[in-house]
């Protein structure tokens, strides 16, 4: 463990080296971090002031669907399945 640890202050003392091996991914973690704070920031406000819009806009997209369009030539939902049941 003692000899462990004095290598690693060994190489910590070479400058560019330091920096390569310590510095540059602690400054890159860093900035990953507030990033993500950010965006999730803006996701949970965006969320949070523009929810009545975006379950409005859900509803409305939601009776037309490009998929139904190509397999069956018509966007509109398809009716309910009729289950037939055989009975001897």
């Amino acid at each position: 463990m003692l000899r462990t640890l004095r290598i690693a202050i060994a190489l910590l003392r070479i400058p560019h080296l330091a920096t390569s091996l310590f510095a540059f991914p602690l400054i890159m973690s860093v900035v990953i971090v507030c990033i993500q704070l950010l965006v999730t920031g803006t996701v949970v406000q965006l969320a949070n002031t523009t929810s009545g819009s975006v379950v409005a806009k859900v509803a409305s997209t939601s009776n037309f669907n490009h998929v139904r369009w190509i397999i069956y030539g018509s966007g509109d939902p398809r009716p309910n399945l009729k289950v037939c049941r055989w009975q001897s």
